[in-house]
């Protein structure tokens, strides 16, 4: 979950694409197809050098989109290779790709969300925290987790707009801006 979120035009594209898929009743498959072109791109970053390339004819691009996925992608992925590539925007596949992953999610009620803690957290402690968070948060949640030793203990939990920081960091500083101001007790 980046701290930017993606571009409008990025949105718009996904969202089109979602709406496409419903329309079309193959929602599974365009997911599939996303899900299959995000591990490639993982897996080859040198494939997303190629679609963002201005030096490289949209032809080119195109014919490349044509014989790596034309065999196992749906029309609608290769519709939306064609219209970017058409376009000039075949760079924003990846970012597309990734939020209509995120869309159809939110359509099945998924929500992203971040936690950090200053260590990796087991398997069992994951558990219960996802089961405390979705309770707090009233929605299931797609928890991408992250480290920052800094942090010293606890966690801090980042859902759409709102932030908690439950760190030992956090509750640290605020217990020195209490002394600081000489405001509250510490009995």
């Amino acid at each position: 979950m980046s701290s930017a979120g993606p571009s409008v035009t990025v949105q718009a594209y996904a969202n089109a694409l979602f709406n496409a898929a419903k329309t079309q009743d193959d929602v599974r498959r365009v997911v599939e197809d996303c899900a299959a072109l995000a591990k490639i791109m993982e897996d080859h970053p040198n494939f997303r050098i190629f679609l963002e390339g201005p030096q490289i004819p949209r032809d080119a691009k195109r014919e490349l989109a044509d014989k790596v996925f034309k065999a196992s992608l749906g029309k609608l992925m290769m519709n939306l290779f064609y219209i970017t590539i058409d376009r000039g925007r075949a760079g924003l596949i990846p970012g597309i790709v990734s939020e209509l992953l995120e869309v159809a999610e939110r359509a099945d009620g998924i929500y992203p969300a971040a936690v950090t803690s200053a260590r990796e957290l087991g398997l069992e402690e994951r558990l219960k925290l996802k089961t405390s968070l979705e309770k707090y948060a009233g929605c299931q949640l797609k928890i991408q987790h992250e480290i920052e030793p800094e942090l010293l203990g606890g966690i801090v939990f980042r859902f759409k707009d709102v932030l908690v920081d439950g760190s030992l960091r956090n509750k640290l500083r605020q217990m020195r801006e209490k002394l600081i101001s000489g405001v509250g007790s510490f009995g």
